[in-house]
């Protein structure tokens, strides 16, 4: 679990070069029964609850106001928008 929350502070790309690169390189004498990386990933499901309830843990009190990025994203060029409709249009 501790490298699991490591690897998301860091902000590697992936996971297995973290693990490789990082963790079996200087990490050896914090973890010295160090498990190979295909093991280490059949052993992650196991760590998913813990680490919920870690993450459950940091969160502070809710006030009742929640903010949400409204940003736009560009999904297609402005010239294409009405032949993109999900829904029909109602007028």
């Amino acid at each position: 679990m501790t490298i699991e929350i490591a690897f998301h502070q860091q902000g590697c790309r992936t996971f297995k070069d973290y693990y490789t690169k990082h963790v079996c390189r200087y990490w050896h004498k914090a973890f010295p029964e160090l498990v190979s990386y295909p093991r280490f990933i059949s052993w992650l499901p196991s760590v998913l609850l813990p680490l919920c309830a870690d993450l459950r843990s940091c969160f502070g009190p809710c006030s009742g106001i929640s903010f949400i990025d409204s940003t736009s994203l560009k999904v297609c060029p402005n010239r294409h928008i009405k032949q993109h409709q999900v829904f029909g249009l109602i007028y």
